[in-house]
């Protein structure tokens, strides 16, 4: 009787766990998709003003030129950090049981992913002097 009831529990844990745990994968991937959503949506106008400024920028421009270009792209930049940091947020809400060990390492590096790209944002609305530096990864998904 023992080795049944050990066995019964044993089997409603499984189901349990793999359900839950398919949940989790979808939520993950719903979220990074989401994300990855938000992020393109948000470099959208600053790709545009640097595609049309790097011409000008490789011409030898003067310093004038590349200060109004900078200014630009800040302003191009203005607020869309805000928007990556709600995805951030639904991200890091992804609630993860602490026995899936490989999905809360999903789910943190997606988190950090979306704060690389909130972080570069927020530094190229503060001086669009910072599209120099070096863009974070492409974000696809989690």
């Amino acid at each position: 009787m023992a080795v049944l009831v050990a066995a019964l529990l044993g089997t409603t844990a499984y189901v349990v766990d793999r359900g839950v745990r398919q949940r989790e994968e979808r939520a993950l991937e719903a979220c990074g998709d989401r994300a990855a959503a938000v992020v393109d949506t948000a470099y959208a106008p600053i790709r545009e003003q640097w595609g049309r400024a790097l011409p000008t920028l490789d011409g030898g421009a003067s310093l004038m030129i590349r200060f109004s270009l900078y200014q630009q792209l800040s302003r191009s930049a203005e607020g869309a950090a805000a928007p990556v940091a709600v995805a951030r947020d639904d991200c890091a809400s992804v609630n993860v049981w602490a026995i899936h060990p490989d999905l809360l390492a999903r789910r943190d590096d997606c988190v950090r992913a979306v704060v690389a790209h909130e972080e570069f944002l927020a530094a190229v609305a503060r001086t669009g002097v910072a599209v120099n530096s070096a863009w974070p990864e492409p974000l696809e998904g989690c």
